[in-house]
């Protein structure tokens, strides 16, 4: 799955921080097992929804695990792609 995500307790807790700092990625949700699958599933979700939500930074989840995404995951993410892509 994919979702656009705004960080809903951090503008309840600066409501006026709307325009300045508001945690707005884009969330994918995959499974190991089928990890090239969903990675692309998403994105291309994604591009129907809206081109510009790629240029969102990622937050990735993978099912089962939990493991919170400060940048690392996604990392791991685009790194098993490409080298499942590149068998």
């Amino acid at each position: 799955g994919v979702k656009i995500h705004v960080d809903e307790d951090q503008w309840r807790n600066d409501p006026s921080g709307w325009m300045r700092g508001i945690s707005v990625y884009l969330e994918i949700v995959v499974r190991r097992e089928t990890l090239l699958y969903d990675l692309i599933s998403s994105l291309s979700a994604a591009v129907k929804d809206d081109l510009n939500s790629l240029r969102l930074p990622l937050k990735v989840i993978f099912i089962g695990e939990e493991a919170v995404d400060q940048g690392g995951v996604a990392k791991e993410l685009l790194t098993l792609a490409i080298k499942q892509l590149c068998r």
